[in-house]
């Protein structure tokens, strides 16, 4: 799914582990679209990207759960780690999902990676952790369809969209 030239959203970015690494698939003629509401993850994301000469991601801080500054059917692929729990515990993940779709190209993918509704001794509260089922109807409600669904790690899902 990822490769040279696509154009990848990744919808509450934090400080850019993922967006940097990404940037590697997609190359010089891709484009990586860093968005986050928090600005201090975002200038720590910044001053990476300068030190690292990574010229193909732009920083956005927006808030993924209100109109975003980008054109529809803009991303090839969206990503969302460990941050739909937080909107859901906000009440604006329907909101920010269906953003999401509004700026996802006709075929393309979003991934959606979580924490398994349990315990655990880092991440959310158990309380406001999301199991597959309630992702997987967030995010149908918002016009995806599951493709499917994987362990990513031992307290964390993955499950890919269309």
């Amino acid at each position: 799914m990822v490769g040279p030239g696509k154009i990848l959203v990744d919808a509450g970015c934090g400080d850019g582990h993922i967006s940097i690494a990404a940037s590697l698939l997609v190359g010089p003629t891709g484009t990586i679209w860093a968005l986050d509401v928090d600005a201090p993850s975002l200038e720590h994301l910044t001053r990476e990207l300068y030190v690292k000469g990574l010229r193909n991601i732009k920083v956005l801080n927006t808030d993924i759960s209100e109109r975003l500054p980008l054109p529809y059917a803009l991303a090839d692929i969206v990503v969302m780690v460990n941050v739909l729990h937080g909107l859901s515990s906000e009440g604006k993940a329907w909101s920010a999902l269906g953003e999401l779709r509004r700026i996802l190209k006709r075929g393309g993918h979003m991934l959606i990676v979580d924490f398994e509704k349990k315990f655990a001794l880092f991440g959310p509260p158990k309380d406001i952790r999301l199991d597959p089922a309630e992702v997987e109807a967030l995010a149908s409600r918002a016009g995806f369809k599951k493709v499917r669904q994987f362990e990513v790690a031992s307290s964390t899902y993955g499950i890919i969209f269309e």
